[in-house]
């Protein structure tokens, strides 16, 4: 039986040096003795992306999903990586997801930054007015790094606005 919380101490020292290869391999190893596993995934998903490695990670959050579809961070979590490889339609269903779940389970801790990248999502489609509406439920001084810079609400708002009146 794998010791999950010394492992995870074991991948995060790795990755908090950068030695990503040496945190994947870590994970890699223990899913193939505990594939059952939904918190290795997880945790492999991460090292994948902080590597860059979009694809491999969807795979894994695909996995996680396969066994626990109602975390409302698992679906917030591949949204916004959607989103990063521009797979809008895809990323605009699953930060839904996230938000109907938040809201069903009362757990509103991704929510307004669920509506944030979802703002970005509905920008990127062309849908002006909507991006507007998911921008009501975001503060005022928002703002994160969506691929490839910095983005407040402030932008998100301009530009919709931009398109609707040119």
């Amino acid at each position: 039986m794998i010791d999950i919380t010394n492992l995870f101490k074991k991948v995060d020292e790795f990755s908090d040096k950068k030695k990503y290869h040496e945190a994947l391999q870590l994970c890699s190893e223990a899913i193939k003795d505990n594939s059952d596993n939904q918190r290795l995934y997880k945790k492999r998903y991460h090292i994948y992306l902080k590597m860059g490695q979009w694809e491999d990670a969807l795979k894994d959050m695909d996995i996680v999903l396969n066994f626990i579809p109602q975390e409302p961070a698992d679906f917030f979590n591949r949204g916004r990586t959607y989103l990063r490889l521009n797979y809008l339609q895809k990323s605009y269903d699953d930060l839904t997801k996230a938000i109907e779940l938040g809201n069903y389970y009362q757990d509103h801790y991704y929510t307004e930054m669920t509506y944030f990248f979802r703002a970005e999502c509905q920008l990127r489609l062309g849908r002006f007015d909507e991006a507007l509406s998911d921008c009501e439920h975001v503060r005022p001084d928002m703002q994160t790094f969506i691929h490839p810079k910095i983005k407040s609400k402030d932008d998100i708002v301009r530009e919709a606005n931009a398109r609707i009146m040119p």
